[in-house]
């Protein structure tokens, strides 16, 4: 489970050591353009990517959000690199 919150409400919870380290959050948005929609996706990837320092690699923890679990997954794809 991961919790985010507040440094206060993180030091009532006394696990200093199990904290990780938030790097970037990255959001964007577009419309459907049909099943080979993962070039764009993998465009917008390659700029939070950039923003943040980052490699798929280099990210131990995925947060995806869509309207239904098929593009959620595709989305996870295009992002590491990897079939879901």
């Amino acid at each position: 489970a991961l919790i985010v919150c507040s440094d206060r409400t993180f030091a009532a919870l006394g696990s200093p050591a199990r904290a990780v380290p938030l790097r970037g959050v990255h959001h964007a948005g577009g419309t459907w353009r049909g099943l080979g929609a993962a070039p764009s996706l993998r465009a917008v990837a390659a700029r939070a990517f950039d923003r943040w320092k980052l490699s798929p690699d280099s990210v131990s923890a995925w947060e995806v959000h869509d309207a239904n679990a098929y593009a959620a997954l595709r989305a996870l794809s295009a992002l590491t690199g990897r079939s879901a």
